[in-house]
């Protein structure tokens, strides 16, 4: 169990664990790596400071952080201990020193500022141009402040030197007011040794290679080998992936018989069943279907708010998802298909108990962590708990279908060991509800449901 109070603590056990620092040195850009590391985390703890608090708000913050025309002002720290020629704007070195410094662009002529400006009176402000009374009367202060803000920058950029601050004092006869200017007058009367012109010439750095000893070349492979192993591994997988990749991997388990007979021809509407994802929480509620196609997305949405006694609402809330997802003209088909789900025994029966829709379950399995959505748990009066999903693939009897539906199960006993964990008592049974759009939904109950429970952990560690 990981203990955190904050993101930045999660950021650095998870850079320890994952071993990102020492990974970085199979990189070419190894350093860059580390300033980019370090600066994430960084991040992480000034947004803590300034009063954030959520693993879900600072995952929201950083997203905003990435839109188009945001940008974070915050430079990357470089290495320290870097031999390298940094070149960054004054404001970008605040707070850090240097061994040597140079400052250039000290000869340019400060720029004047003949646009609008932003007038400040007594009482209140006025957009002003160049060649009104008001911006003349208010000019003269405009100046003081701007030169006084150069000389501000000035002293900044020159308290960035520990050792050595290089400066070029190059000026016209006649002043122009450069900051070459300021300085030069800053610094009349102090002791100073004039810089001679000589032959000499620094020493030429040394590019010598030492190889570094390794004690046993063919371990530290090894051991190279196994840690990239073991970050590439996901430190999270949702119950839909490890359906996936346990089927990538060709892991159908004997155990589960894919019992053709229960699956009846529900029509050719097809639908990619299987893309359940994370809910994007930056949508609005009537957005936040995640399911493979349009029509399934708004199905889902619509069972996620509808009144599952009566449906009431439900040709609102098709309406309002058919227009979301751009299938305007379908309101029927999805009203009649979410209708279809409310017909289903599971359902109608679950729903007189205790019941939760869009349920986020996580927890630990073996090396990982499972975490997904589920569609509906309800509390059966006979049963006990029992996971429902609804689908709105419908695909012909046969063997197509039938690995469809065997993936399917793999998905819900996911979810199953999941509760069984968290809740400290079994889950009965996964069902899936084929939602069909000319009847009842068609009711599937996963077959061999505790030996998809009890063996799930093993595959899972075989990934």
């Amino acid at each position: 169990q990981i203990q955190y109070r904050t993101p930045s603590e999660l950021l650095s056990w998870l850079v320890a664990e994952r071993t990102v620092l020492e990974l970085a040195l199979a990189q070419r850009d190894t350093r860059d790596v580390w300033r980019r590391v370090r600066f994430v985390v960084d991040q992480a703890r000034a947004w803590s400071e300034a009063g954030g608090h959520g693993v879900r708000r600072y995952l929201l913050w950083t997203r905003l952080q990435g839109d188009e025309g945001r940008f974070v002002a915050e430079t990357v720290l470089p290495e320290t201990d870097h031999d390298v020629v940094r070149v960054m704007t004054i404001h970008a070195a605040k707070g850090l020193e240097f061994p040597i410094t140079i400052v250039s662009g000290l000869t340019s002529k400060g720029g004047g500022q003949r646009g609008r400006r932003v007038v400040w009176t007594t009482d209140s402000w006025a957009l002003s141009e160049p060649d009104d009374p008001t911006y003349q009367q208010f000019q003269p202060i405009d100046e003081q402040m701007s030169d006084a803000e150069r000389r501000r920058l000035l002293y900044v950029a020159c308290t960035r030197a520990m050792d050595h601050l290089v400066v070029s004092m190059h000026r016209a006869e006649k002043p122009v007011g450069s900051l070459a200017e300021a300085l030069a007058a800053a610094a009349d009367g102090a002791p100073h040794t004039p810089l001679t012109n000589d032959e000499s010439a620094m020493p030429a750095a040394s590019h010598e290679v030492h190889e570094l000893p390794w004690a046993d070349e063919a371990e530290g492979a090894l051991t190279r080998s196994a840690a990239l192993t073991h970050a590439s591994r996901p430190a999270a997988l949702s119950a839909t992936t490890l359906a996936a990749r346990l089927a990538e991997h060709g892991d159908d388990d004997p155990g589960v018989p894919k019992d053709a007979g229960l699956l009846k021809d529900a029509g050719l509407l097809k639908d990619a069943g299987l893309l359940k994802d994370a809910v994007d929480l930056d949508l609005p509620p009537w957005q936040r279907g995640r399911y493979g196609t349009a029509i399934g997305r708004a199905v889902h949405a619509v069972l996620q708010f509808a009144d599952l006694r009566t449906g009431a609402n439900i040709p609102s809330l098709a309406a309002a998802q058919a227009a979301a997802e751009g299938v305007i003209g379908r309101e029927d088909t999805i009203e009649r298909l979410a209708r279809s789900a409310l017909r289903a025994p599971i359902v109608a029966e679950g729903i007189t108990g205790p019941h939760w829709r869009e349920l986020f379950v996580a927890t630990e399995v073996g090396p990982t962590v499972v975490e997904g959505y589920i569609d509906l748990l309800v509390r059966h009066p006979m049963l006990g708990l029992v996971v429902v999903d609804y689908k709105t693939d419908q695909v012909p009897p046969g063997p197509e279908r039938a690995d469809r539906v065997q993936r399917y199960g793999t998905q819900l006993a996911a979810y199953g060991l999941a509760l069984q964990q968290l809740l400290g008592e079994p889950v009965r049974g996964g069902v899936l509800v084929m939602c069909r759009p000319n009847g009842p939904a068609e009711q599937i109950e996963i077959p061999g449901w505790d030996h998809l429970i009890s063996t799930l952990p093993g595959r899972l560690a075989l990934l």
